[in-house]
């Protein structure tokens, strides 16, 4: 373009030349004058051509640095792209791992439950079995405890008769502790152990288990001034089964000499 309008411009100078030529010979006072002019002209179109020039070295710019400006936009649309697919992947394999991960969280979670379910099952089974031990060992300590109250039953008895033979047997046998039986022993309150003494009377009238236990609570007063230690009733009969036992078997062992004799 440029070019075209240069070839122009030096073709309208030159067709004014050659008039200017034909119109004022040479000599001729007004061709000073028209040659002015349109050297004037000339200058003039000079002038919009080197602004023109200027333009379009201006606008040749901009075109480079749109150029850049569009290349540069584009890098970064397609890293931007690329970001966008990379992160497109990595969110695909992460929902697939957690797909992945959800299944065995299900599978896991079954077998937990049928596990527990297994599990509840044996712990009921063996509830189950313990309870049915621990009565039958109630219904053994139901049998012992009938037993002992039977033979309890029977020591007084025969206590009873001891104590108070007939008079046939007016020999009184002395009374000898039996070395086999142990005298009871009580824990007194410091939790050391004492031993509890028993006096059997020689005669069979002055034998009495009454007498004798308030004797024993007599001698525990020494030891503590509370009765709440010992466990009542319970503690009692536990001393005078002793006593019975001791008491019978010097008893039977005073007839065995007599027999002797």
């Amino acid at each position: 373009m440029k070019s075209t309008l240069t070839n122009s411009l030096k073709r309208i100078i030159r067709v004014n030349s050659a008039i200017i030529n034909f119109r004022y010979p040479q000599g001729d006072p007004s061709r000073k004058f028209y040659r002015s002019e349109e050297e004037e002209k000339l200058d003039k179109i000079t002038l919009e051509l080197d602004k023109n020039k200027n333009k379009i070295s201006d606008l040749k710019k901009a075109k480079e640095k749109i150029k850049l400006e569009c290349k540069q936009k584009l890098e970064e649309m397609r890293q931007e792209n690329v970001n966008l697919n990379y992160a497109r992947t990595k969110l695909e394999n992460d929902n697939k791992y957690l797909q992945d991960h959800l299944k065995l969280s299900e599978d896991k979670n079954t077998n937990l439950q049928n596990q527990n379910k297994a599990d509840k099952e044996d712990l009921k089974d063996l509830m189950e079995s313990k309870i049915a031990k621990h009565k039958r060992t109630i219904d053994s300590l139901k049998a012992d405890n009938n037993n002992l109250r039977h033979k309890k039953a029977s020591y007084k008895k025969k206590y009873k008769i001891l104590s108070n033979p007939p008079e046939s047997t007016a020999r009184k046998p002395k009374v000898v502790r039996s070395p086999k039986k142990k005298p009871p022993i009580e824990e007194t309150k410091d939790g050391k152990l004492k031993k509890i003494e028993i006096e059997c009377s020689e005669t069979e009238n002055e034998i009495s288990v009454s007498e004798l236990a308030r004797e024993i609570r007599a001698n525990q007063s020494e030891e503590s001034d509370t009765s709440s230690e010992y466990e009542g009733g319970q503690r009692d009969m536990e001393v005078l089964e002793e006593i019975e036992k001791v008491c019978v078997d010097n008893i039977l062992e005073g007839y065995d000499r007599k027999e002797e004799f």
